[in-house]
């Protein structure tokens, strides 16, 4: 298994220009098999819906599963304002 840094683009309604956002893969012999979603953090300031999200992730690899860092909502995008663990969208 190979667990890489990379981002996806996504297409935000309310937003004016597409946004960019990290994600890390993991492959086994090249094929991309899950996605995490980094949490937005404060810079990113915008929290997207998870369909959206889910619809980014799949147009670039079809296959993957597709996992994120659920907020607790109090916070906003603030990082320290999320669960401790992923649910797959």
């Amino acid at each position: 298994m190979r667990v890489d840094s990379d981002s996806i683009v996504v297409e935000i309604p309310t937003q004016s220009v597409p946004m960019v956002f990290p994600v890390t893969t993991a492959s086994i012999d090249g094929v991309v098999h899950s996605v995490v979603i980094a949490e937005y953090g404060p810079l990113g300031g915008v929290s997207p819906d998870g369909h959206i999200l889910r619809t980014a992730v799949l147009e670039r690899w079809p296959d993957a599963r597709v996992f994120e860092r659920r907020s607790t909502g109090e916070r906003g995008a603030d990082p320290r304002g999320y669960e401790s663990f992923y649910v797959e969208l």
